[in-house]
């Protein structure tokens, strides 16, 4: 599994799917358009009824425009997500922000690493007791980290920490996991688009912890970070990694018991891969079947009413005198 190459065929999948169902919507308008050049002014009125159609023409644009509002919703969706991502992350990183630590002897290990890691600059300490820890920015990522992460971890421990989530701000991954989110949204009648949003989100943290163990050269720091940070929590137990409260961090990509990345079984795939090896689930058979029935009914529509809306509308030139649409 490559997160890179995931989130290319998911956002080739998602821009497809999109460009497909517009050309189904937009097919008939174009194809009337295109016989009714050389057509006088008289005949020329013909062609409003492939934008208003009386009843006698609805069968020739009813299916384009059920996927018009199929294309509508998506794209009210998508921009939905996108606004609410960005207000959600927004409001976290001000409250975090209003408790911001300035004590230099919480800051002296960290500083060090900063330093040595390249991250001068980006990480933002505030003073929670709880250990929270995050990736977040789309164009300029920067790191969150609680003083409770501190208190938890050792040198080493917080090392590879910051190791994780130095990966995901040299990948962009906030801006790719906002994106992704919203092309999930956005195509939301395709199945194997949120298959492959969710394979995006396991790799990216399973490449960001491969990248912890070779710098490191061993996986028993970020190990026992995980184990601190997580199996330890005493909410872990009974309502899951995610926790009762905590968000679900702005960029997906946080290593804390508050803040963990993805969903239940994620963190699992990502333990799995971590203790025993065992590459992550790959996507199921079914998923491909309904998405290709899927994209096949949307080709099936763009060539269907594309001929329909032609043949309807060289007949209506034809007999113009007979009045109709």
């Amino acid at each position: 599994m490559n997160a890179r190459g995931s989130f290319r065929r998911l956002v080739g999948l998602g821009t497809f799917a999109e460009a497909l169902l517009l050309l189904a919507v937009i097919s008939p308008l174009l194809a009337g358009s295109l016989l009714s050049r050389e057509a006088d002014k008289g005949q020329e009125a013909l062609l409003a009824c492939l934008f208003m159609p009386t009843p006698a023409d609805w069968p020739a644009h009813a299916l384009s425009y059920t996927l018009a509002i199929l294309l509508a919703a998506g794209v009210l969706m998508g921009a939905g997500s996108l606004t609410g991502q960005w207000y959600r992350t927004r409001l976290l990183v001000r409250s975090l922000l209003k408790v911001r630590s300035t004590l230099p002897e919480q800051q002296a290990c960290l500083v060090k690493l900063s330093r040595s890691l390249h991250l001068d600059g980006r990480i933002d300490l505030v003073q929670r007791s709880d250990a929270v820890a995050f990736c977040y920015g789309w164009l300029k990522p920067r790191i969150f980290i609680s003083t409770g992460v501190l208190s938890r971890l050792d040198p080493q421990e917080l090392q590879a920490l910051l190791l994780h989530e130095r990966y995901h701000v040299l990948h962009f991954d906030p801006f790719k996991t906002a994106m992704s989110r919203v092309l999930t949204r956005a195509v939301f009648f395709l199945p194997l688009v949120r298959g492959l949003q969710q394979q995006y989100m396991v790799a990216k943290e399973i490449e960001a912890d491969r990248y912890v163990i070779h710098s490191q050269g061993t996986d028993r720091p970020l190990l026992r970070a995980l184990y601190k940070l997580l199996l330890r929590n005493d909410d872990y137990a009974s309502t899951g990694p995610t926790g009762p409260t905590g968000p679900t961090g702005p960029t997906g990509s946080a290593t804390a018991n508050i803040s963990v990345a993805g969903s239940t079984d994620a963190l699992n795939q990502r333990l799995d891969y971590l203790l025993n090896g065992r590459a992550p689930l790959g996507l199921r058979k079914h998923i491909f079947l309904f998405s290709t029935v899927v994209l096949t009914g949307i080709t099936t529509v763009l060539v269907l009413a594309t001929w329909v809306s032609a043949t309807s509308a060289i007949w209506n030139q034809a007999h113009s005198g007979l009045g109709g649409c």
